[in-house]
């Protein structure tokens, strides 16, 4: 059986933005605010953090890992009305151009 592979790219900023977005659309899991630093803290697996200004007034840090990464990224491409194969195996990953990466698998190796 052949293998479906596609890879759609996001810049730390684009991400940043896409965080922002997420944490203000969520019901309850994050406090809403504005990302004001977002940066990798970790390689493999991927992690990242992010310094979140809330509308309450404090700063809070929140760290996303590979999972939740995906979650943003799955969340912004449905709202975007973006196509996605439901049966594909999803992560965020960096590439080695330094962009984060969601790659999408679909059948088996």
């Amino acid at each position: 059986m052949a293998t479906e592979i596609r890879r759609i790219l996001f810049s730390d900023l684009e991400m940043r933005e896409l965080v922002s977005a997420y944490i203000n659309a969520e019901d309850g899991n994050y406090d809403p605010g504005q990302v004001i630093e977002f940066r990798q803290t970790q390689d493999d697996p991927l992690q990242m953090t992010a310094m979140i200004q809330t509308t309450a007034g404090p700063q809070r840090q929140v760290i996303f890992n590979s999972h939740d990464l995906t979650s943003v990224v799955l969340h912004h491409l449905m709202s975007k009305k973006v196509p996605v194969p439901r049966k594909a195996d999803k992560t965020v990953t960096r590439a080695k151009n330094g962009l984060l990466a969601l790659d999408m698998m679909i059948g088996a190796l």
